[in-house]
């Protein structure tokens, strides 16, 4: 799953999902509480721990090994991820 990494802001984020982009993946890396409070429609919710990030760092498991596991949806270059949680932030 090689591919170009970007930031985007809300209001692409917003225009990609009105227009119902069909192989687009939205994660929400957020504690599980958090998501069941309050997340965008269709985002899938992947909490990893730090054991987890852990071995993302070290390359012991790739984030498509993650994705694998956790998405319901075949995923190929084709498909945009956007992976959100509740504390990024750019000016």
């Amino acid at each position: 799953m090689a591919g170009v990494c970007a930031l985007v802001d809300v209001n692409q984020l917003a225009d990609a999902l009105q227009k119902g982009t069909d192989k687009l993946l939205l994660i929400d890396s957020r504690p599980l509480l958090e998501y069941n409070t309050c997340h965008i429609v269709n985002a899938t919710n992947i909490c990893s721990s730090k054991i987890v990030k852990r071995r993302l760092q070290q390359d012991k498991v790739t984030v498509r090994d993650l994705l694998a596991h956790w998405c319901e949806q075949e995923l190929d270059e084709t498909w945009t991820v956007v992976v959100y949680d509740q504390g990024s932030w750019q000016p």
